[in-house]
């Protein structure tokens, strides 16, 4: 289930934001390999909640101003629901300003503002990807 809501306060002034709410558990699930009986668990690489609020502001002239939080609830990367193969929830801070014309925009960008640490995958109990950190950008995109 989602919910996504938008206002625009002042001309120009949009406030944006989405909430995300999914309950998958295992009605009857039996692990085949150790046979312990997982019905119940939450089911893998899905988060039950999530959670996005934005601020944006466009002038009339197209340049704009973005920021955007976004929590994500723990996640779970296994059958069994087991804590080390858990993600704890999260959230990250990330902003844009620039330009947006038509057939082209430009923009400076960060992301993970905050430098929040929390792994993006997690494979087994010594392995694990983990998410960008803070990072800084340029990007210029043309539409044709």
């Amino acid at each position: 289930m989602g919910i996504d809501a938008s206002i625009e306060l002042l001309q120009g002034l949009q406030l944006e934001t989405a909430f995300g709410y999914t309950h998958i558990r295992f009605d009857e699930f039996i692990d085949p390999v150790t046979k312990a009986d997982l019905s119940g668990n939450q089911a893998p690489f899905i988060p039950e909640k999530n959670l996005t609020i934005a601020a944006q502001y466009k002038h009339p002239s197209s340049y704009f101003i973005r920021s955007e939080w976004a929590w994500t609830d723990t996640t779970y990367f296994n059958d069994r629901n087991s804590d080390i193969y858990k993600r704890d929830d999260y959230s990250t801070l990330t902003a844009r300003v620039g330009y947006q014309h038509p057939n082209y925009s430009l923009y400076l960008f960060a992301e993970n503002l905050t430098n929040t640490d929390y792994y993006s995958y997690i494979v087994t109990s010594k392995s694990a990807a983990p998410a960008k950190p803070r990072s800084l950008g340029v990007k210029i995109s043309f539409d044709f």
